[in-house]
């Protein structure tokens, strides 16, 4: 089935079926089990991922599935859940991520990981990985990984900064 909110539990749970055959191939019944989704917003909260930088599983409409930061439903009006979609996420670099997985890359991916790199919600660049997991049974995520360059990379440029600042001094101080 679709994944839907488990009205006990809120959480979010996909429900697999299957067919039973009897001995002579005649139809018997159905088999049925639902699948609670809570560890995948569970690992996905457990990441160790830079400060600025997420990891998210949606559907490829755009519904969250579990989100490293901030909640993957909102609240309804009858004081519900509702499932919440990435591009409305109230956090701008989820709304990013997901427009620049959908946009700057054309056709949705195969099942290969890719890498890109895209410009953030505050002018930064950020550097993005994703794939797309599908199966037979109906499954199709997008599962994407965003981090801002400046988080790996600033120290690097700290150095390269201060490097140059000593090559002038230096520079300076021959001449």
């Amino acid at each position: 089935t679709s994944i839907y909110i488990d009205f006990r539990t809120a959480e979010l749970v996909a429900t697999r079926t299957r067919r039973v055959n009897g001995a002579a191939g005649t139809f018997e019944g159905v088999v049925a089990t639902d699948l609670s989704l809570r560890k995948v917003n569970d690992f996905l909260r457990r990441l160790s991922l830079s400060k600025n930088g997420l990891a998210m599983v949606v559907e490829t409409d755009g519904q969250l599935i579990g989100v490293s930061r901030g909640p993957h439903l909102k609240p309804a009006p009858d004081g519900g859940n509702l499932r919440l979609n990435a591009a409305e996420s109230a956090d701008p670099l989820v709304v990013a991520t997901y427009a620049a997985t959908r946009s700057l890359f054309g056709e949705l991916p195969g099942a290969q990981p890719r890498t890109g790199v895209f410009t953030g919600p505050a002018g930064e660049r950020v550097q993005l990985g994703y794939a797309r997991l599908r199966d037979d049974a109906g499954l199709d995520w997008l599962i994407m990984v965003a981090v801002p360059r400046h988080d790996f990379l600033h120290d690097i440029e700290d150095n390269f900064h201060h490097t140059v600042l000593l090559a002038l001094a230096a520079a300076a101080g021959v001449t």
